[in-house]
C-alpha cells in the first residue's frame, strides 16, 4: 500500500492592496498600510508557486492550508489564492482550506461570508467540515475565525462549533485516525488579543477523543513539531508562515501502517528537505 502524503502550507498573505477611501470605515487601512511598509519585504510569494511541482515530484495527495489566505480579506486577494490553488488541483491533488484571522478581516467580510464565496465548505454553515483521506485518516476542519476590533486578532471556538465538532467525532469509527485543523494554536502561545478564545473546551474535546492523531494550526508564524501523545494530546503542527524570506517552511506528512514521517522543507535557493522527524504509531 502506497502512503498517505499530505502537505501542510500556512499563512500565504496573499494581498492586492486598496485606494478605495471607504476602506477607512474598516479596519481593511491598517493592513494595507501593514503590507505596505512591512509584509510586502518579508514575504515571497513566488516561493509559493516554485511548491507546486515539488509537491508532483513528492507524489502529494492532498493540500491542507491552515488559514490566512489573504491580507485583509479583498475579493482581489481570494481570487489570487484561487488562481494559486487550481493549479496544485489541475495536478489531481486535492486541497483543503480553512480561514484564518485574515481571511475575516473586516466586519463586512465577516457578515458576507467572503471567504465562501471562493471555497465552497461545508464549515460556511457550521463551522465545521470533515473529509475522508484514505488509509482510515480523516480530515476535519474549523472555522474559529470572527471579525474582531482595530487591535486585536483571536479567535472563538463557539459553543455552536464546539457541538458540531463533537457529534462529527462521535460518529468516527475509534479505530480510524483524525487530522484536525484549525487556524488557531490548541494552546495559547500570545496575548489574549491574538489567542483563541474557549481553546480550553476545544482541548477538553481533543482529549475526549484519542484518535485525533494530528492537530494542525498556524497563526504564529512560528515553525513547530510537538508529539504531545504521552499527554493525551495529539502531534502538533505549525509549519510557520511558509511564504515567509528567512522562516518559510512547509510539511509533507507521510503516513504509512505502522509509522508517520513528517519532512520539514525550507527555502535554501530552492525549497529543500532540511528535517524529518519520524513518529511510531
Amino acid at each position: 500500500m502506497h502512503p498517505l502524503r499530505i502537505a501542510q502550507i500556512s499563512d500565504l498573505h496573499f494581498a492586492a492592496p486598496s485606494f478605495n477611501p471607504l476602506q477607512f470605515l474598516s479596519k481593511r487601512w491598517l493592513g494595507n498600510l501593514n503590507a505596505f511598509f512591512s509584509r510586502n519585504k518579508i514575504f515571497c510569494q513566488e516561493r509559493l508557486l516554485s511548491l507546486i511541482p515539488l509537491l508532483k515530484e513528492e507524489k502529494v495527495s492532498h493540500l491542507v492550508v491552515t488559514g490566512d489566505l489573504s491580507t485583509t480579506s479583498h475579493p482581489q486577494e481570494f481570487i489570487q489564492v484561487k488562481n494559486f490553488l487550481e493549479k496544485i488541483e489541475d495536478l489531481g491533488i486535492s486541497v483543503h482550506v480553512l480561514p484564518g484571522n485574515h481571511d475575516n478581516y473586516t466586519r463586512q467580510a465577516y457578515t458576507e461570508k467572503t471567504f465562501y464565496n471562493f471555497f465552497d465548505s461545508s464549515s460556511k454553515t457550521t463551522g465545521v467540515s470533515v473529509k475522508p483521506l484514505g488509509m482510515r485518516f480523516w480530515l476535519i476542519t474549523l472555522d474559529t475565525t470572527l471579525a474582531t476590533s482595530l487591535i486585536s486578532s483571536h479567535g472563538y471556538f463557539s459553543p455552536a462549533v464546539e457541538k458540531h465538532l463533537d457529534e462529527i467525532l462521535a460518529e468516527i469509527p475509534p479505530c480510524d485516525k483524525v487530522i484536525l485543523a484549525n487556524h488557531f494554536p490548541l494552546f495559547d502561545q500570545e496575548s489574549p488579543r491574538k489567542s483563541l478564545k474557549r481553546s480550553d473546551f476545544l482541548r477538553s474535546l481533543v482529549l475526549k477523543y484519542p484518535q485525533i492523531t494530528f492537530y494542525l494550526h498556524g497563526h504564529t508564524h512560528t515553525h513547530c513539531i510537538a508529539d504531545l501523545r504521552e499527554s493525551g494530546f495529539p502531534i502538533i503542527l505549525d509549519c510557520g508562515c511558509t511564504p515567509h524570506r528567512t522562516t518559510g517552511a512547509f510539511h509533507i506528512i507521510e503516513i504509512e501502517k505502522e509509522r508517520y514521517n513528517v519532512k520539514v522543507f525550507r527555502w535554501q535557493e530552492c525549497w529543500q528537505s532540511s528535517q524529518e522527524v519520524l513518529f511510531h504509531v
